[in-house]
């Protein structure tokens, strides 16, 4: 179980840092120099601007008004949101469980897992479209002075397994194990 946690921490650290932009540190030694490139310079070409400019915004967010505040209300949110949407497929998926259980028509770890894989993979899909997504969480994952104050950015494939297959997984179990608690 200890090796579990490691894997389970480590993999979050990595996930949560992959997504997180930090400047170069003048102390790191494999920290790429401003302005260096892998490719030779080509003397035929235009010079190049060592900043490249940002990505124009949606359309959605002219006019909208982004501050820190707003952008963490947005995250809040986006987390509220994707934990609603593991209790919402884990309800559903535990009422499929038990009324499977009443009819019996297969094994027992089938009429387990099944329900708790559809669980995971309703509510990762939901948290990783998440269909709900404000406007304002929009223009804060597009606008580069605010992408950092939401919780794994524009990774969508982060934010499935992350925010919604592993918890959905992990309130399977605890319901499965609370309702067999409670049966005795």
């Amino acid at each position: 179980m200890r090796g579990f946690r490691t894997i389970v921490g480590l993999s979050l650290l990595v996930a949560l840092g992959a997504g997180v932009g930090h400047a170069a540190n003048d102390d790191d030694p494999f920290a790429p120099k401003a302005g260096a490139s892998d490719q030779p310079p080509n003397p035929g070409a235009a010079p190049s601007s060592p900043t490249a400019p940002a990505a124009p915004l949606p359309p959605e967010c002219n006019g909208v008004n982004l501050t820190e505040d707003i952008c963490q209300q947005s995250n809040n949110g986006l987390l509220a949101k994707t934990a609603g949407y593991a209790v919402l497929a884990v309800l559903l998926f535990t009422i499929l469980r038990m009324w499977w259980n009443r009819r019996g028509t297969s094994s027992a770890p089938v009429r387990f897992i099944t329900p708790m894989l559809l669980a995971g993979a309703g509510a990762g899909t939901l948290s990783g479209l998440d269909p709900l997504r404000s406007v304002h969480l929009k223009c804060c994952i597009a606008n580069h002075d605010f992408v950092t104050k939401v919780l794994l950015q524009d990774s969508e494939v982060a934010r499935a397994v992350l925010l919604g297959v592993l918890p959905a997984f992990a309130l399977f179990f605890v319901v499965a194990v609370l309702e067999k608690l409670l049966k005795r």
